[in-house]
C-alpha cells in the first residue's frame, strides 16, 4: 500500500495502528496506547505528506518504518517522543538548535556573514568578541526579533525563518534575556512572572502564582514577589527577568550580556543564577563579556568579529592557546 493511501476497513486499519509503546506504521510517530497516535490520531481520513522534520513533501522520513517526529503535538518533544527523538537524532545527525549560512543586513551594512552554529540539547554555547561584531543581532534573529535576510534556523529540524502564524508557539521555547530587564513598570515582581503563563499557557491564576513563587525562590528573589521594579536593584530586575523567561518552561534560553547594564558588585548574583542553570542542564546560548563565565560554564566559546564567525572552541582551546590572531588580539586586551 503506498504511504497515506486510503485505509478500507476498521479490521485493517487497527491492524495498522500500533499496540501501546510501539511506532504507528501509519505514519511512524510513537504511540503509547492503541488508537490515540499523535500524528493521525488513529484516523485513515488523514493522511500526513510533509516531514515535520524538514518540511519536505513527501520525503523519506515520513514513509511506514521510518522514525518520525510528533507533528500534532503543541510542545515539543512529545512526551511519547522523547526516546524517539535520541534515536532520530542520533540517525540523522540532528542537532537541538542549527544556524545555518545565516546572513542579516540592514540596507547596505552586513551585519551577519554567513554564521554557522550546532547546539546540542544541555550544552552552553557562548558567544565573546568587540562590540558591533554581531553578537546581539544573531540572538535576535534566533528569537525571530529580526527577521534574517538569508540562510536558516532549525529548531528540532524545522526551519523557524518559515514559520510565520507559528512564531508565538516558537518563542515559546525559546526564552530571551535582554541587556535591560524589559519589565513592566506597573505590574509587581510576581505579576510580570505570571503574566505569560497566563495569557499564553492558559494557566490558572493560582497555578501560575505557585510556579511564579518557584521560579522566583530557584532565583532568590521570592521575598521580592510583591515589590514593584523601580523598588529594586539591577541586579535584582535582571534575575526577575531570568524567573520570567523560565516561567514560559523553554527549551533553549538566549542571553543577551546580561550583565553589561549592572554594577560590577551586582554581576556575581546573576552569574550565580546562569550557573545554576548550566548546572541543572539548561540549553544556553549566552553572549558576554564575562570570560571567568565563559571559562567556568561553557561547553563551547565562539568569537565574532566583523560579523564573521573567526574560532570555535572549548574554553581551554580559546582562552588557553587561541588559534587566530585577532582573538589573541581581543583576548590579551581584557585578560
Amino acid at each position: 500500500m503506498a504511504f497515506g493511501g486510503p485505509v478500507k476497513s476498521n479490521a485493517f486499519r487497527t491492524a495498522l495502528i500500533a499496540p501501546c509503546g510501539m511506532n504507528c506504521r501509519l505514519c511512524s510517530a510513537y504511540v503509547r496506547e492503541r488508537n490515540t497516535c499523535p500524528g493521525c490520531r488513529g484516523d485513515d481520513s488523514a493522511k500526513p505528506t510533509y516531514c515535520v522534520g524538514c518540511r519536505i513533501k513527501n520525503c523519506e522520513k515520513m514513509k511506514p518504518g521510518k522514525a518520525g517526529f510528533c507533528f500534532n503535538c503543541d510542545s515539543y518533544p512529545c512526551d511519547r517522543l522523547k526516546h524517539l527523538d535520541r534515536r532520530y537524532r542520533a540517525k540523522y545527525g540532528m542537532s537541538m538548535l542549527e544556524i545555518k549560512n545565516l546572513s542579516k543586513s540592514f540596507g547596505d551594512l552586513e551585519v551577519l556573514r554567513d554564521i554557522n552554529i550546532n547546539i546540542e540539547r544541555g550544552e552552553v554555547v557562548v558567544v565573546i568578541g568587540p562590540s558591533g561584531s554581531g553578537k546581539s543581532t544573531m540572538l535576535r534573529c534566533v528569537n525571530l526579533l529580526e527577521r534574517p535576510t538569508n540562510g536558516a534556523i532549525l529548531f528540532e529540524g524545522q526551519d523557524i525563518t518559515r514559520l510565520g502564524r507559528d512564531t508565538p508557539s516558537y518563542r515559546q521555547k525559546v526564552g530571551m534575556v535582554f541587556q535591560r530587564f524589559n519589565l513592566f513598570p506597573l505590574k509587581t515582581v510576581l505579576d510580570n512572572v505570571t503574566y505569560a503563563p497566563q495569557r499564553l499557557l492558559r494557566l490558572p491564576r493560582g497555578t501560575a502564582h505557585f510556579q511564579g513563587m518557584e521560579y522566583l525562590r530557584k532565583v532568590g528573589m521570592e521575598s521580592k514577589a510583591d515589590a514593584y521594579p523601580n523598588t529594586l536593584s539591577g541586579g535584582q530586575q535582571q534575575r526577575v527577568a531570568i524567573a520570567r523567561a523560565l516561567a514560559m518552561r523553554p527549551e533553549v534560553l538566549l542571553f543577551d550580556e546580561p550583565t553589561s547594564a549592572l554594577d560590577p558588585e551586582l554581576v556575581g548574583d546573576v552569574l550565580a543564577v546562569m550557573k545554576q542553570l548550566a548546572r541543572e542542564g539548561m540549553t544556553m546560548l549566552v553572549v558576554t563579556h564575562e570570560m571567568g563565565f565563559a571559562r567556568e560554564v561553557a561547553h563551547r566559546v565562539i568569537f565574532m568579529d566583523q560579523g564573521y564567525i573567526v574560532e570555535e572552541g572549548t574554553p581551554e582551546e580559546i582562552f588557553g592557546n587561541p588559534r587566530n590572531d585577532r582573538t589573541r588580539a581581543f583576548l590579551a586586551r581584557i585578560l
